[in-house]
């Protein structure tokens, strides 16, 4: 009998396959065999207006009636992508400055908002990873195919982005220090085991980073990482969680290698957010067609124990029929035996399989 439980991959070399879809109905510009990187343009689409409200007194965390005092615009001014919208004065002299996401107008400042009218224009999908085009979906976009290093994150800020991956911390569970950071952070897909601190964030946007890895994201720090213009994924949780062990060492072998971070997304199917790692190969990827991965003694897992709390083990024991836990439910799960040499029962539902 194979069981089988959720599964975060975590694979070195596999064929990675990735959809890349216009947000409406437009053009696709390449054909399907063409190799592409990340800058690659392969559709187009026609925008519309629209409007865009910004919560600004909340990411201030100021009294709506103080925004004024914050503002660098004013109402009717124009606005480019990227635009400085708000300035706070923050510690040891270094001040939050916040841009627009959007290119269009600022229409009015009311309630502590910010209403903008986005302007319509020509949108451009990117393959934002290097590839082949294996298949096309007229007018929506493209499926890229290529062999990888390929690791699942479990939540990121809805932005994408790519460069060459620096590893800022000597292990998995060592806080980032904003004072290593330096230039030679600037245009780097940086990876930390863990982050808590606003100070450490603002500096990686100093320096102007191309994205960041992280273990876990501090719950006071969840909502503000959607305001960072570069993208951010999560690989462990919201909490204090630091990064697994082995995601931790498969980023590490790949550091100094071109990485894309790219957002999770419904359309055509659901895809999860990941972190793809072209690799240099010859290898075909018809040979590379990923087998199903069942959960078996030895296996390596990671305990999902409470909100923010994790663990990694392996599977001593896989059980056909359900038990009863503490609490008095009946559910299928395994026994998992962590590093201390505990045994512990554990559902199905709070194990993670890495393959």
């Amino acid at each position: 009998m194979e069981l089988y439980t959720s599964m975060t991959k975590l694979r070195m070399l596999t064929n990675v396959r990735r959809s890349r879809v216009l947000p409406r109905r437009g053009e696709v510009v390449v054909p399907i065999g063409q190799e592409v990187n990340p800058v690659h343009v392969v559709a187009r689409a026609t925008d519309v207006a629209s409007y865009q409200i910004l919560r600004a007194a909340n990411l201030l965390s100021v009294p709506a009636k103080d925004l004024d005092e914050y503002l660098l615009v004013k109402e009717g001014d124009s606005l480019k992508r990227g635009t400085p919208l708000m300035r706070k004065p923050g510690l040891f002299g270094r001040a939050k400055v916040y841009r627009s996401p959007v290119e269009g107008v600022l229409l009015q400042v009311r309630d502590g908002c910010l209403v903008m009218e986005r302007s319509g224009g020509l949108i451009e999908l990117r393959a934002m990873m290097s590839g082949k085009v294996t298949s096309i979906m007229p007018g929506r976009g493209v499926v890229l195919e290529t062999v990888a290093t390929q690791i699942e994150g479990i939540w990121d800020s809805g932005k994408e982005g790519f460069g060459r991956l620096r590893i800022l911390t000597e292990s998995n569970d060592q806080e980032l220090d904003p004072d290593q950071i330096g230039s030679a952070g600037h245009g780097s897909i940086i990876v930390a085991g863990k982050i808590s601190l606003l100070e450490s964030f603002e500096a990686l946007e100093e320096y102007g980073i191309r994205g960041l890895i992280v273990g876990g994201l501090p719950s006071q720090l969840y909502h503000k990482a959607n305001t960072f213009p570069f993208p951010i994924i999560v690989t462990d949780g919201i909490g204090k969680q630091v990064m697994a062990e082995p995601i931790f060492e498969l980023l590490q072998q790949s550091e100094g290698r071109q990485a894309s971070i790219l957002s999770s997304s419904e359309k055509p199917r659901r895809q999860k957010s990941e972190i793809v790692i072209p690799l240099p190969t010859t290898h075909n990827m018809d040979q590379l067609k990923s087998a199903q991965i069942t959960l078996t003694v030895g296996s390596q897992v990671r305990v999902w124990r409470m909100a923010d709390d994790a663990a990694m083990g392996r599977v001593a024991r896989v059980y056909v029929q359900p038990r009863r836990t503490k609490v008095g439910a009946l559910l299928p799960g395994a026994d998992v035996e962590f590093s201390n040499g505990k045994v512990q029962f554990i559902p199905f539902r709070n194990l993670d399989l890495f393959g």
